[in-house]
Order: C-alpha cells, then sequence, then structure tokens
C-alpha cells in the first residue's frame, strides 16, 4: 500500500470526455458538475486500470459514475431505510443484464441508463463466463445493500464480524474485482477464481477498500447520522478513538485497495478541500 501508483495513459483524455458525459446524463448543474469534476473517478481507475486500453477504461470510469450515483441512494437517499423500494430499483437493474431488456431512455431514468450503457460494453468484450462471474458479484453487491438498509431501517447492532461479512459485500469491491479480467483482456478460468488462495485475496481487497472509506469517510458519516462504519462500531463497544482506528494491515489485491486510497484524498468526495493535508498530518478534524 505504500508504493506510488502507476496511472493509465489515457487519464487526462478520458477524464475530460468522461466527466463532460456523466454532467449532460445527469444533468448537473455548475455547481454539482463542478463536485463531480472534483471527484474524480477517472483518477479512481487510472491506477487499478493502468494497463486498460482506452475504450476499456472508460467503460469503467462510465461504470462508477454509475455505481456512486446508485450507491448514494441507499446510503443518504431515498432507499435510506425503505427495503420495498430498494429491492424494486435492485430488481429493476439486475433485469437490465438481460439480451431481451428494452433500451432505457435517458430522460426517463438516468441512473439505470447509464448502468444498461456499460452492461452493453462489458458484454461485448467479455465471454459468457466473466458476464456470469459480473453478474454474480453484482447481486452479491446488491444483498449487501439490502442488508445495510434492514441494518438502518431495525437499528440493529452488529458485531464486528457481522459488520466485516455484510461490508464485504456492500462496499462494491466484488463487481470491481470482476472487471479485471475486463479491464486487462485476460481470461482466467474459474477453477482458478475458486482457488482459496484468490477468494482470500479478493475478500482482502474488499477489506483494505472498506477500512479506508471508513476511517476517511468518519466526519461526513457523522455528519448525516450514517452509522454503518466499523470505526463507531468499535467506539460503541467501549474502546478510545485511537484504539478504534489502529487496523490491521494485510496483503491481497493491492491496486484496487491502493486506488481507493489515493482517490479519497484527491477526489474531495469525504474530505473537501482537506485531503492533502489530512495525508501529511494523518489528522482528522471530526465535528463537535
Amino acid at each position: 500500500m505504500s508504493v506510488e501508483p502507476l496511472l493509465n495513459p489515457y487519464y487526462e483524455r478520458v477524464k475530460v470526455e468522461a466527466d463532460a458525459w456523466a454532467a449532460m446524463i445527469y444533468g448537473l448543474d455548475e455547481r454539482m458538475t463542478k463536485r463531480n469534476v472534483k471527484a474524480n473517478f477517472t483518477y479512481m481507475n487510472a491506477i487499478w486500470a493502468s494497463h486498460a486500453d482506452e475504450e476499456a477504461y472508460r467503460k469503467m470510469v462510465d461504470w462508477h459514475h454509475w455505481v456512486f450515483a446508485f450507491d448514494d441512494q441507499f446510503d443518504e437517499g431515498p432507499f435510506k431505510e425503505d427495503a420495498y423500494l430498494a429491492q424494486r430499483e435492485i430488481d429493476a437493474t439486475i433485469a437490465i443484464m438481460t439480451d431481451e431488456h428494452p433500451p432505457i431512455p435517458n430522460e426517463s431514468c438516468p441512473i439505470r441508463h447509464v448502468f444498461q450503457t456499460t452492461w452493453k460494453r462489458l458484454s461485448e468484450r467479455a465471454d459468457p463466463g466473466q458476464q456470469e462471474r459480473w453478474i454474480k458479484n453484482y447481486k452479491d453487491y446488491c444483498t449487501g445493500l439490502i442488508r445495510q438498509v434492514e441494518i438502518q431501517k431495525t437499528r440493529k447492532r452488529l458485531t464486528v464480524d457481522e459488520y466485516i461479512d455484510f461490508r464485504r459485500q456492500s462496499i462494491g469491491a466484488m463487481p470491481s474485482c470482476s472487471l479485471v479480467e475486463y479491464a486487462c483482456g485476460i481470461t482466467i478460468s474459474q477453477s482458478v477464481l475458486d482457488h482459496p488462495s484468490s477468494v482470500e485475496c479478493e475478500k482482502i481487497s474488499a477489506d483494505l477498500v472498506f477500512l479506508v472509506n471508513d476511517v476517511l469517510s468518519l466526519r461526513k458519516d457523522l455528519e448525516l447520522g450514517v452509522e454503518h462504519n466499523l470505526i463507531l462500531l468499535i467506539k460503541n463497544q467501549g474502546l478510545t478513538d485511537q484504539e478504534a482506528v489502529v487496523l490491521r494491515y494485510v496483503e491481497g489485491c493491492r491496486n484496487i485497495a491502493l486506488d481507493n486510497l489515493y482517490w479519497s484524498y484527491k477526489s474531495g468526495r469525504y474530505l473537501k478541500d482537506e485531503g492533502p493535508l489530512v495525508r501529511a498530518t494523518r489528522i482528522l478534524n471530526l465535528p463537535a
């Protein structure tokens, strides 16, 4: 996690094109357009897809423009505590990944439209096995989102092990792992992916992603009343802030976790303009 990441050579060009496209599709006003540009999903993908060709790289950037908009609906939007609406949206999205699904006009539902365009591009290049794996991991991610909604609605207190299990699903790292084949232009047999070492590698990657997320998003989560955060969970067990932030480091799918770390400092999504300062000082000021 301490290495300097490589960047995709198409970063500059893809960023301009992808940000402009997202602003148009989502109908963003000037303020939200600037916010999206600063979020810099292109930078995130430039690290973990550093060797992808321009077409694959752009597809992954567009997918992340989708997944963050989609996921925010469950974190702080209309599905936060409404399991019925959440499941209905998930079912509608899963249905898109079928050959017979009709085109979705951008005007009717921009988020579903973006997902459909990314699925179409994936299915044109990925073989059936890759598509099947991606659908499976996407469904697992959605299962995590539904679990999150139920936890938020019932205010259920989780153990650390229960929390880690559900966050591995809801953080969305597994669908990203499935895109590695697509990004790198490679094919891996299912037997290799089912090997315990591969499974453990994916789990560790997801763990690193949500650990970084939970530490750096702590202030935002406190401000918004978001409770699914490991630091808050550990604090509720009677530990101090310092004890709660002492997290173990493990080795795994380094690039996916590494991009999340660097992007979180750079994008402004959680830390606004303070990313470089927080990274340099390792101090995160919390609301009183």
